[in-house]
């Protein structure tokens, strides 16, 4: 299989001499890419598809594969159908044979090849959809997703340059659905080029490196990006916003994402939210708490911690050996402030006068603030400990907070 340009200019088609169902629609397949055709339900995406297949002949505008009109001759529809093919959506449309390699050789047979040569590319084509232990199956016997792959292997199995896939996914679970979009990277990667009908905005999103939308008898062509994030298009057109989109433009609304392009998936999304930085956990405690008060105090409000956690403290006594040792069985660090050295003035109580000079009357919050970020839960009292939570940036960023005139006690 070689990289085969395949378009369309001003077809023109409609049934029973109605409305056309595409009037002047223009589309350019992209060599070597992954095009999704989108639209509602009889906008035109299988009336196009046809098209494109040489299976309907439009009333006015050509198809052609690399700048060469299609010839609907019984001769010029044979040259088309060995460079591009088309597998219908209900693959029951399509299977006949008693057995899946009788039908998967159907095709290469009709083209005269010899025995080897068919057994060649039904195991190619078996292969390529990860189908092959189904090849002595009788159709009757498979799956709805079954029958959906045997039906691709089909037409992949005329080595087709460019395969159009009228709703591969309508139908499927989620764990089929993946494993036909496997199938069809792996279709790409051995350089076809794939054309997709479907009404998922969310698939055309992730899967297509290009989208069509039919609408208004005409095509809509871009980038996914793009064309997907038109919302006018997509009203006019009666499809949603890809989801993605939708909570990416909102995320980024509230400042948790960078200008730019929107990622097109959940990773995406996550991958480009910032670093939200450790949870650090300020501690106040009373004197002879042990390490196991502490860290069941730590459990209570932090019973299934995300990302790396450290506790800090102002008090010297939370930084004795076994507290140390315990955090860092679990991976936790124990950071401690001198707090003679920040108070700057001697009391009786200097981590009471730290807590006062960061702006708050808990040593537990005071703690967990100069560890950096912001609270996300105030101080509560476990027994003889009192703990606070904030999240955000690496320690030595903290943001500097302001100075209350009074304050004390943990």
């Amino acid at each position: 299989m070689s990289h085969r340009a395949l378009g369309a200019a001003g077809l023109v088609v409609g049934y029973d001499r109605g409305r056309p169902v595409l009037d002047g629609a223009r589309l350019s397949v992209p060599p070597g890419r992954r095009l999704a055709v989108l639209g509602a339900n009889g906008s035109g995406k299988t009336t196009l598809l046809r098209c494109l297949s040489g299976a309907l002949r439009p009333a006015a505008g050509t198809v052609t594969v690399d700048g060469r009109p299609l010839e609907h001759s019984r001769a010029g529809l044979r040259a088309h159908r060995q460079v591009v093919q088309l597998v219908l959506q209900d693959p029951d449309d399509q299977l006949f044979s008693a057995s899946v390699a009788q039908d998967v050789s159907f095709g290469p047979l009709n083209l005269g090849l010899d025995e080897a040569a068919v057994r060649e590319r039904v195991a190619e084509a078996l292969a390529l959809l990860a189908v092959e232990h189904l090849a002595a199956r009788p159709t009757h016997q498979l799956s709805y997703g079954e029958r959906k792959r045997v039906a691709i292997a089909g037409a992949v199995a005329m080595r087709p340059c460019v395969l159009l896939l009228d709703e591969p996914t309508a139908g499927l679970d989620p764990s089929a659905v993946a494993g036909t979009l496997a199938a069809l990277t792996r279709l790409q990667e051995h350089d076809s080029t794939v054309v997709m009908s479907t009404h998922d905005v969310d698939l055309a999103l992730r899967w297509a490196d290009s989208v069509a939308v039919v609408v208004d008898r005409a095509v809509v062509q871009g980038s996914p990006a793009v064309v997907l994030g038109d919302g006018a298009l997509l009203a006019r057109a009666r499809l949603a916003r890809p989801w993605a989109l939708e909570v990416g433009a909102r995320l980024r609304d509230l400042g948790l994402l960078p200008p730019g392009p929107l990622p097109r998936d959940a990773a995406g999304l996550l991958a480009a939210l910032p670093d939200s930085g450790p949870t650090t956990v300020g501690i106040g405690l009373a004197s002879g708490v042990s390490a196991a008060e502490v860290l069941a105090a730590v459990d209570a409000v932090l019973p299934d911690p995300a990302g790396p956690v450290r506790l800090a403290t102002l008090d010297t006594r939370t930084g004795e050996p076994g507290l140390r040792d315990a955090a860092a069985r679990r991976g936790w660090p124990v950071t401690g402030h001198p707090a003679e050295v920040l108070a700057g003035v001697p009391v009786p109580s200097p981590s009471a006068a730290v807590a006062a000079r960061v702006g708050t009357p808990s040593v537990a919050e005071a703690a967990a603030l100069l560890g950096g970020g912001e609270l996300v839960a105030g101080k509560s009292a476990h027994g003889r400990v009192t703990v606070a939570v904030a999240r955000g940036p690496a320690a030595g960023t903290a943001a500097p907070h302001p100075a209350p005139t009074t304050g004390e006690h943990p």
